[in-house]
């Protein structure tokens, strides 16, 4: 990857880890963290191609249902 030192990553990503065991992030940090583990997995799955058109609907609805109801309460 261009324009990014792979140990800067890493030790990035170390952190991040620490805080969620030691809990340290706040809420939104943590949901922060969230979103991007579920885009990041759906990218790599997206990339694989092994999911089926009735997984990406589930995949789909479940995102809209929890933006929808969870997120507002």
């Amino acid at each position: 990857m261009d324009g990014v030192d792979n140990n800067l990553l890493i030790n990035f990503l170390k952190n991040i880890i620490t805080d969620i065991e030691t809990q340290k992030l706040s809420d939104d940090e943590l949901k922060i963290v969230s979103e991007f583990y579920m885009r990041y997995k759906f990218n790599s799955e997206s990339i694989d191609n092994t999911t089926s058109n009735e997984d990406f609907i589930k995949f789909l609805a479940l995102g809209w249902y929890v933006y929808s109801y969870i997120e507002k309460t």
